[in-house]
This record gives C-alpha cells, sequence and structure tokens, in this order.
C-alpha cells in the first residue's frame, strides 16, 4: 500500500489553516490493492487541482522509499531508507501533476 498525505497548510509562522478554519486540516489517501495482488510495484500517478490558493511554484519535492519493502535502518546500515530529492513534479495553472514511487512516503512543498 503506498499512502499520501495531504495537508491544508504548511506555515510554521501560522498554526491555523485559513483555507479549511482548522488546525492542522489534513486529508488522508490510501492506495491499497485487492487480495493477492500483493504490494505496490509500480508508480503512483498523482494530480491535484489546487484552485484558489494562490499556489505557483513547486519547493522542494522529497519521497522516503525503499524497493524492498520489509526494508530497515538498522546499526550497521543506518542510512538504508533515508528521504531523497524526487524530480519532475510540477504545478501548472493550479494543477499539480507528480509520480509516487512505489513504497514510499512524499513531502511536496509548495509556494
Amino acid at each position: 500500500m503506498s499512502r499520501v498525505l495531504e495537508r491544508g497548510c504548511t506555515s510554521a509562522s501560522s498554526p491555523w489553516c485559513p483555507w479549511y478554519g482548522t488546525r492542522g486540516a489534513e486529508r488522508e489517501v490510501r492506495r491499497t490493492h485487492g487480495p493477492g495482488k500483493g504490494p505496490a510495484t509500480q508508480s503512483l500517478p498523482l494530480q491535484v487541482t489546487l484552485n484558489g490558493l494562490g499556489l505557483t511554484s513547486v519547493v522542494e519535492h522529497s519521497a522516503l522509499a525503499d524497493a524492498d519493502p520489509d526494508a530497515r535502518n538498522t546499526l550497521t546500515g543506518p542510512e538504508r531508507v533515508a528521504p531523497h530529492q524526487v524530480s519532475g513534479t510540477t504545478l501548472s495553472d493550479g494543477a499539480l501533476s507528480t509520480l509516487l514511487e512505489p513504497l514510499s512516503w512524499n513531502v511536496i512543498r509548495l509556494a
């Protein structure tokens, strides 16, 4: 299963979310696979329309991912699973488009 967490607000200086009128407005989107299909092995296209937010650019897109679903950091391999920069994420005319890696957590910063 891959999982995406969308936040309504990201400003550290203002914990109040002006768009939703609530603190830390979040919406979680999950992608699951049917019985017997196993873990995600393909990238997931993501397209989000962000109308009325005044956002014009992608500041950063980073992902925490590993092709092995059982991968973990250990004392002997502390950097096995580490965040890395993702290229190709675009924001054009209020539409965000990207490709999410399988088995990944993603952070996309917009301005």
